[in-house]
């Protein structure tokens, strides 16, 4: 089965990038499958997709691998270790075609491994809809992990963080990361107040025959919430430290240590105060960035095929009538996106507050939505020769507080 270039136009870059988790059913074999023959394989940046999609799916596979990646790396890159090959990634239309492959039963995707090589696999059947970035997503992380750091993390580590990136919102250029859904807000809330959850050591010392359960998920991700924004950001770097230290084969409770100290039930009480403490909508700034972000996006590819624009809802109205697509035979790796995420935040544009294009260097509008409590989302494009756009999202409270930057 031969590699196809993926794009009609430009070559797909090759890289490297390093960064680690154990796979999700270690032990199960992790050659390469048995596929049909309409299965194609397709490089790109960190992954080989091997799917028999067409070329709409592949696309946004490609596109949504890449921003998965880099968003990995940069998040955990204080883990250690160094990934050097492409992954294998397995994308199936059909169920049957996916358990035949390998996957455990009843499951929308895995990562199965051995040793220290392993595969992603994941289904876009109707009965897996929506969900499938998600598992993606999530068990993308495992498959990251291991190949990083061979896996040497606990298991509730592990699960928690590939929750974590589960929940990303992919934007077209990155994934905003650190979400917080309203309906697992409410279970975790619930659990804490009845007492439901698992001490932490007991969290930490779990083995993979001893994980199950959807409370296990909400405690572990909520854990992972907690250390990476929890009290303004203070235990982010003592957590990725203590990460780095069992990678290198530390145990858990000695890397607790060195990192954060001996007072484990202090932080286990402060993580429960913190939780219960959080108001309904804990994340919408992130929510809206999301959104301005995806949008933006958008604005910068239009702007690369010298498109302009004197107002937000004409822009608004460029993408509703799909004039903001390229020609197929104009479709790269960088301007591509699908206009399904356009439409997306189209419709979620509307409940987010006021639109503007503001001031920006010449040809590149900012693109600005306002709240209704004076709170301001700037989304700004630095266009690149041979890449995505670098979009970045500025911040500014409605009431006391300094400026903030988001992806």
């Amino acid at each position: 089965m031969g590699r196809v270039r993926l794009w009609a136009m430009g070559a797909v870059v090759a890289a490297a990038f390093a960064a680690g988790s154990a796979g999700a059913f270690a032990g199960a074999p992790a050659g390469a499958p048995d596929l049909p023959p309409e299965f194609k394989a397709y490089e790109t940046p960190y992954y080989v997709i091997h799917t028999d999609h067409g070329v709409e799916m592949v696309r946004e596979a490609s596109v949504r691998l890449t921003c998965m990646a880099e968003a990995y790396h940069r998040r955990c890159k204080a883990f250690g270790g160094t990934i050097r090959k492409k992954f294998p990634f397995y994308l199936f239309k059909e169920a049957r075609d996916y358990h035949g492959a390998g996957a455990p039963g009843g499951s929308a995707g895995c990562y199965v491994s051995r040793g220290m090589s392993g595969k992603l696999l994941a289904r876009t059947d109707r009965q897996i809809g929506g969900r499938v970035w998600h598992v993606v997503q999530h068990e993308g992380f495992h498959q990251f992990v291991h190949m990083m750091i061979g896996g040497r993390i606990p298991i509730s580590v592990n699960e928690g963080l590939a929750e974590y990136f589960g929940h990303g919102i992919w934007t077209g250029d990155d994934l905003v990361c650190g979400v917080i859904p309203p309906d697992r807000l409410k279970r975790v809330k619930a659990l804490v107040a009845k007492g439901g959850m698992s001490p932490w050591r007991e969290m930490f010392g779990l083995s993979h025959s001893q994980w199950g359960g959807m409370h296990r998920y909400d405690q572990a991700w909520s854990m992972v919430q907690f250390l990476v924004h929890g009290d303004g950001e203070r235990y982010q770097s003592r957590f990725a430290a203590m990460i780095g230290e069992m990678a290198k084969r530390t145990p858990w409770d000695k890397a607790f240590v060195k990192c954060f100290g001996s007072d484990i039930d202090g932080l286990e009480a402060r993580w429960r105060e913190w939780w219960l403490d959080l108001p309904a909508d804990p994340t919408r700034d992130l929510y809206d960035e999301a959104t301005v972000a995806t949008l933006t996006s958008f604005l910068a590819r239009a702007s690369m095929r010298d498109m302009s624009f004197e107002t937000a809802e004409e822009f608004f109205a460029a993408g509703r009538e799909g004039r903001l697509a390229p020609d197929a035979a104009e479709a790269n790796e960088w301007n591509w996106l699908p206009a399904s995420l356009l439409e997306g935040a189209l419709k979620d544009a509307g409940k987010r507050g006021k639109w503007s294009l503001g001031g920006a260097p010449p040809g590149r509008p900012a693109l600005v939505l306002e709240r209704g409590d004076g709170t301001t989302f700037r989304g700004t494009y630095r266009l690149r020769s041979g890449s995505r756009p670098q979009v970045t999202v500025s911040v500014k409270p409605g009431a006391a507080g300094g400026e903030k930057k988001g992806s």
